[in-house]
């Protein structure tokens, strides 16, 4: 990507580029574009001058244009100079009203910097140090060549010095006193400088918007016809060849444009028509593998992506997803092979790096993903990602100092990467710092209301620094059973054992707060223990006019096996999972597929679900002998796009969200982490220990929803009725009884036990909605009538 910065000022050049290190971006400045006039900065605010500039220089170029103006507010002086920062000593007779009042428009002659910090000097020198608290502020404009702007901005908050130290930088860094460290900005070197400035925080906040557009620059660039597109042989191209090849391009061009929107089964039928067009084209073949993958279909996203090498043998990105499309599959040999060979084609890729330790991990190479790991930080120093995987690693290792340093730079880069605080508050609470612990997953909470992991812990830290109050308050929003339009929706879980169901012909032991969807045909009879259908139940409820997405998290983790504990050892749960944990390849590994369910006559909702179920069956099939597979579910209600038009029924946009574990896939991973796992498991009580607080009905309630959130509804359920047993108006307790009723099969109870709740609070929402989910009739098909029959 080509992006314009609309400034011939080389200072701000250079701040800038030191900012936009590491991404596919090549900068330019008004001084390769002659051509474009100087703007005038007329506006009466930092965000109109800035937006007036970007687009402008947008226009003259072609380019994706970044522009920025940056105004000093200075407390004494009511908010001046602030959008004349530039031109203060410049502004001879105009009162500080009148700057104020943003009455003085038009050009004004150009000034020195250390005009500007003299003047600014002399209007405060009768005022008395706290009176001299200042703030930098700047508003970044990001404009497309057709005048459409994105704006962010940051701030700098300090203080003006009695007079100017320091040789770097510009403007008024000189003069300019961090509250942070008492240096201005002056006397700090550029990396300095750059990790708390006004500028850089308000490129961090723009930046995501340049990666989303860099990627999507890419995809069209790569998808442009290249000299030999559409050749049958050397020298024999013909019109239908280029015909082709043009619809082979559009193909690409809508295909991706829908994977963005996460329209995969549209996105599929681009590439499709792409590769039909093309059959030469390797890209073309490469995106199909990408559609396949992400609508399930793994085996021929590996067809797809091996066409594609055949095609070019040296392609780098075609070993990695190869890498991660056998990784879902639970093929760690085959993985790791291809990520290796993506690896020796490219290896300044951070993000093949990553893989690779990635599945170095899973084969306990401790080493060997410990410096895959560090590489991808090194190649990639401000990608916030990459810093995550490193610190959850030496969290892994135990080495809890270094995991919070990284995870600190992880937020640093990406202040909403809840998973980084969710790991961060652990680290904190591990080493006794309860304060920044309950910090860390207060924000975590804050940042994604639904993630029950996180209102576990920090519930957890409530009841032990004896804020019970709190603690329900937290606890009772980790209930919810009903889609919303919109929103998050019904959670549900199940648990597998070696691709069998656990508990016989009962109601499984594991059942837990989840989405999920199934399919099975041709249908067995329905039976009471199969876990399977208590998906399918909740997927009959769905109206048959309604529209929904279903997303599956489906976990592969390893059973632990019980060893014989020396009496000064860990408990040997503990020892056992920590084992199995370290055992090589047998770490846990998740995967997210995804469905869409239209609005459906009843037979066609019918062979929807059955088509699920089906899929997930033989997921289950799968799995490995000796592993526990856990199903999450989320389903929202949405308008899906329709196949013929590209639009949402009713002419609205498409509403799907892309959710792991309720909080988003905000990193756009392909294969979901598990670490959240240990998260729980390590306040999880072992099995024949004394509770810690046998009386506590609270206790008794944050240890039923950990249960419920690894999968295991038997043990949630009788956590849960212990706190209703121990406290009648504890209502949350009533929720979680009735979440692992659900779970465990009993929906009866269920409803029963939501009604309870709504009787001590009328407007408890969760209780509400999964009161009319559970009464929600089914929209089965009848089976039709038998010949002879009434």
């Amino acid at each position: 990507m080509k992006l314009l910065l609309a400034t011939r000022n080389n200072h701000k050049k250079r701040e800038i580029c030191d900012l936009l290190k590491g991404l596919p971006v090549e900068v330019a400045t008004l001084d390769s574009f002659p051509g474009i006039p100087e703007v005038d900065e007329d506006q009466p605010t930092l965000e109109g001058n800035a937006e007036k500039k970007a687009v402008s220089c947008a226009n003259g170029s072609g380019l994706w244009a970044l522009a920025d103006d940056t105004g000093l507010e200075v407390e004494a002086l009511g908010g001046a100079p602030g959008v004349y920062s530039a031109r203060f000593a410049a502004l001879d007779g105009v009162s500080l009203e009148e700057l104020n009042a943003s009455a003085r428009k038009g050009p004004v002659k150009s000034c020195t910097f250390e005009e500007d910090n003299a003047k600014l000097l002399e209007a405060l020198s009768h005022h008395h140090e706290q009176c001299r608290g200042a703030v930098f502020r700047t508003v970044m404009a990001l404009s497309d060549p057709e005048g459409k702007v994105i704006l962010e901005e940051g701030c700098l908050e300090g203080s003006i010095a009695k007079e100017p130290k320091g040789t770097h930088g510009f403007g008024y860094d000189p003069v300019f006193l961090v509250s942070k460290n008492g240096k201005t900005l002056a006397e700090m070197k550029l990396i300095e400088k750059n990790a708390i400035s006004h500028r850089s925080e308000a490129l961090k906040r723009m930046v995501p918007h340049i990666k989303k557009l860099a990627f999507t620059l890419a995809c069209a660039l790569l998808f442009l016809p290249p000299a030999f597109a559409g050749r049958t042989e050397p020298g024999q191209e013909t019109i239908w060849d280029q015909i082709m090849a043009s619809q082979a391009h559009r193909g690409l061009r809508l295909g991706s444009r829908y994977l963005d929107e996460k329209n995969y089964d549209l996105a599929l039928k681009e590439f499709s028509r792409a590769v039909a067009a093309n059959p030469k084209d390797a890209t073309a073949h490469m995106m199909l593998g990408v559609a396949y993958y992400w609508t399930g279909q793994v085996d021929l996203s590996l067809e797809e992506y091996r066409a594609s090498l055949a095609l070019e043998p040296n392609n780098a990105q075609d070993w990695m997803l190869i890498g991660i499309s056998l990784a879902w599959k639970g093929d760690v040999k085959g993985s790791y092979e291809a990520f290796k060979k993506s690896a020796e084609i490219d290896p300044n890729r951070a993000d093949i790096q990553m893989n690779l330790g990635s599945i170095e991990d899973s084969l306990n190479l401790v080493p060997d993903a410990l410096e895959h790991f560090r590489k991808a930080v090194n190649l990639a120093p401000r990608e916030a990602l990459y810093h995550f995987q490193l610190g959850s690693f030496y969290r892994k290792l135990g080495r809890d100092q270094e995991a919070g340093e990284e995870l600190r730079e992880a937020l640093k880069f990406y202040a909403e990467f809840e998973d980084a605080l969710l790991e961060l508050g652990a680290v904190d609470e591990r080493t006794g710092d309860r304060r920044a612990a309950v910090h860390d997953f207060k924000r975590a909470v804050d940042l994604k209301s639904r993630d029950s992991v996180a209102r576990l812990r920090l519930g957890r830290l409530y009841l032990l620094t004896n804020e019970p109050k709190k603690a329900r308050e937290v606890f009772v929003e980790s209930f919810h059973l009903t889609p919303e339009e919109g929103g998050a929706g019904l959670q549900l879980s199940i648990s597998y054992a070696g691709g069998k169901t656990q508990g016989g012909g009962r109601p499984p032991s594991g059942a837990a707060d989840g989405n999920s969807q199934q399919a099975h045909r041709p249908e067995p009879p329905l039976d009471a223990g199969d876990p399977m259908n208590v998906f399918r139940r909740n997927l009959e409820r769905i109206p048959l006019e309604q529209s929904a997405v279903m997303q599956v998290d489906v976990v592969f983790a390893p059973k632990p096996k019980l060893i014989k504990a020396s009496p000064e050892s860990a408990s040997s749960l503990k020892q056992a999972l920590q084992q199995r944990m370290n055992e090589a390849g047998s770490g846990p590994k998740a995967v997210r597929r995804e469905y869409q369910l239209r609005a459906a006559s009843p037979q066609e909702r019918a062979d929807q679900i059955a088509r699920i179920i089906a899929d997930l069956r033989k997921t289950m099939k799968d799995a490995p002998a000796d592993s526990d597979v856990r199903l999450g579910m989320n389903l929202n209600f949405t308008r899906l796009a329709s196949a013929a038009t590209g639009r949402a029924d009713g002419g609205a946009d498409a509403k799907v969200s892309y959710e792991p574990r309720q909080v988003g896939n905000d990193m756009g991973l392909w294969v979901i982490g598990t670490g959240w796992m240990a998260m729980v498991e390590e306040v999880l009580p072992e099995p024949g220990d004394k509770p810690g607080h046998p009386e506590a009905s609270d206790w008794w309630l944050a240890t039923g929803l950990a249960y419920a959130v690894v999968g295991d509804g038997q043990r949630a359920l009788t956590a849960f009725q212990r706190a209703v047993h121990l406290d009648a108006n504890n209502e949350a307790a009533y929720l979680g009884q009735g979440v692992a009723q659900v779970m465990t099969g009993d929906e009866t109870a269920a409803a029963e036990s939501y009604r309870e709740a709504l009787k001590l609070n009328p407007k408890n929402r969760p209780a509400a909605e999964g009161l009319k989910w559970l009464l929600r009739p089914s929209t089965k098909a009848k089976p039709p009538a038998e010949k002879g029959g009434p």
